[in-house]
């Protein structure tokens, strides 16, 4: 990974994944770029309680990613900054090595 890429995914890193709870929304995200979800769908869909996701998908809707659905839930922003930025950390997250880098950083992030 070049430096500009490395550097690009640890904003990302910093800026939304502040919780496993994220990573697993924002995996979902990349994976479903066109899902329009709601709170009981995205944890039926994440093998998660509704309340355990419930605080980290307010975080990321209040840090832009995630978008209101006027009607209930959430979908992806349509940014391409952020949607490129997205990719790159799925991309990043199915590699063994990049996915060991990016929970290092999750949690030294959490240990702050």
């Amino acid at each position: 990974m070049i430096e500009h890429q490395r550097e690009s995914l640890v904003s990302f890193i910093d800026s939304y994944v502040d919780s496993f709870e994220a990573w697993d929304i924002l995996a979902y995200l990349a994976a479903h770029p066109t899902a329009h979800l709601s709170l009981e769908a995205m944890a039926l869909d994440l093998g998660r309680r509704p309340e355990d996701i419930s605080a980290a998908a307010s975080k990321l809707e209040r840090r832009g990613i995630l978008v209101a659905d006027p009607g209930d839930g959430w979908f992806l922003s349509p940014d391409s900054d952020l949607r490129a930025a997205l990719a790159s950390f799925s991309e990043a997250i199915k590699e063994h090595k990049q996915r060991l880098f990016v929970l290092t950083r999750l949690l030294e992030n959490l240990s702050r």
